[in-house]
């Protein structure tokens, strides 16, 4: 989506998941654990490939709510360094989920 008022673009993934309350609920342990060590902080996978090794990215990291009522969502992000656009961001973290190469 583009909009006007949205000085800096954001690029975001997210996936239906499940909770404590709903879906497969002995998940929700293993997701919160893939989001503190996908894109928990600084010390992150996300943060240091996208962030610092790769310099692309301002921030990056994961979010994940267990404790949601019904579903939740799992949701990965990050915003891209000036100059670097969401389609170059999102290649690399393609490149880092699948292991394969990312398109310069």
């Amino acid at each position: 989506m583009k909009s006007a008022r949205a000085a800096q673009p954001r690029w975001s993934r997210s996936y239906l998941a499940a909770s404590y309350g709903a879906g497969d609920t002995g998940q929700a342990y293993s997701l919160q654990v893939l989001a503190e060590i996908l894109g928990g902080g600084a010390g992150s996978r996300l943060h240091k490939t996208l962030v610092l090794d790769r310099g692309l990215a301002l921030s990056a990291g994961c979010s994940y709510s267990a404790g949601a009522i019904d579903l939740s969502t799992f949701r990965i992000s990050a915003t891209p360094k000036p100059g670097i656009t969401v389609g170059d961001l999102e290649a690399q973290w393609r490149a880092r989920l699948t292991g394969s190469p990312a398109r310069a």
